[in-house]
């Protein structure tokens, strides 16, 4: 009888962390997880905008700097009224994003950054490269 009710939950527990496994992979960014192998580098990469979209913020400001902020190199400047967007950007550079919104009377600014970078891995028969980074999320957090 012991047997029988250990087997039993050991069929539960594989079948458990088989469920838990394909719940994680199917709620994940695989792209994020498991970069695309390039066979050449790569000299552009889609750096990706995570903004908030509502009724008070349905068009949102966002410029996109070379490097931290306070050192003012823009390279993109527009506005999005998607919850994300991409840009095509050269790789392997530190790049930061300013989102502004309204809340009542208050502007609120969203800051964010993040390196774009290629990365070479070879196993000694096709060199492989991949893209790290390249996410800014700008979304509005605050406790109303």
């Amino acid at each position: 009888m012991k047997n029988n009710l250990y087997k039993s939950w050991l069929k539960i527990l594989k079948w458990s962390i088989y469920f838990f496994i394909l719940i994680a992979i199917s709620t994940c960014d695989i792209d994020k997880m498991f970069p695309p192998c390039e066979p050449e580098e790569p000299l552009e990469a889609q750096l990706y905008i995570y903004l908030s979209i509502n009724k008070e913020n349905n068009r949102i400001p966002i410029t996109i700097f070379e490097g931290k902020i306070e050192d003012s190199v823009i390279v993109w400047e527009d506005f999005s009224e998607e919850e994300e967007f991409w840009v095509y950007l050269p790789l392997n550079k530190y790049y930061s994003a300013m989102a502004e919104y309204k809340v009542g009377d208050k502007t609120i600014i969203a800051v964010d950054g993040d390196d774009m970078v290629t990365k070479k891995f070879d196993d000694g028969v096709d060199p492989c490269w991949e893209i790290h980074g390249g996410y800014l999320n700008c979304e509005l957090f605050y406790d109303k």
